[in-house]
């Protein structure tokens, strides 16, 4: 390990936003009726919000176990890593089909659904690394997937009647920074 692995995949998604979100205000740009359609801003907002959101999860849990948690664990790594390849491809895929329609944005929907998922997936891969680095262990979770890892919080913790975790990720979901 180099130390960089989490840091490097942290990067790379935060850059794949704001490429995105280049791109997407290029395209906005070209005609006025596109600025004030709600559908478009929900996902220029999302595309600031997973940039900004990714990259301050990531300092603050780095502030505070340093170099250790920047080099992350097998696990960390390995979700990062599809996370990185996710989004990238996703992006790709819909801006070639813009080119090939003549520069129109594909569905705001789907590049929506794909930023979203990947803030959400990213933020919760690197809570989980935080919680397992602060508790001493390293132990693979790559068999459940993020969704699955979150039902199961939620309803573990709505057995116990405190909820706090969920609370957390539905305010952290809503945010809207801009």
């Amino acid at each position: 390990m180099s130390g960089l692995e989490v840091l490097a995949a942290v990067t790379s998604i935060v850059s794949a936003f704001n490429g995105s979100l280049s791109l997407y205000r290029s395209w906005r740009d070209k005609r006025t009726d596109r600025v004030a359609d709600e559908e478009n801003h929900k996902l220029e907002c999302s595309l600031y919000t997973g940039a900004t959101t990714i990259q301050q999860e990531y300092e603050r849990y780095s502030t505070r176990l340093g170099p250790r948690f920047s080099s992350g664990d097998d696990d960390c790594q390995s979700q990062l890593a599809q996370y990185v390849t996710y989004f990238q491809y996703a992006i790709e895929t819909l801006t070639a089909e813009s080119h090939s329609r003549g520069m129109q944005l594909p569905s705001v929907a789907n590049i929506l659904a794909v930023s979203e998922t990947t803030r959400i997936g990213v933020v919760g891969i690197l809570e989980e690394q935080y919680q397992r680095m602060v508790q001493g262990g390293s132990a693979s979770r790559t068999f459940l997937s993020p969704s699955h890892r979150s039902a199961l919080r939620g309803s573990v913790a709505w057995m116990s009647g405190v909820d706090h975790l969920s609370t957390f990720q539905s305010k952290r979901s809503m945010e809207v920074v801009f």
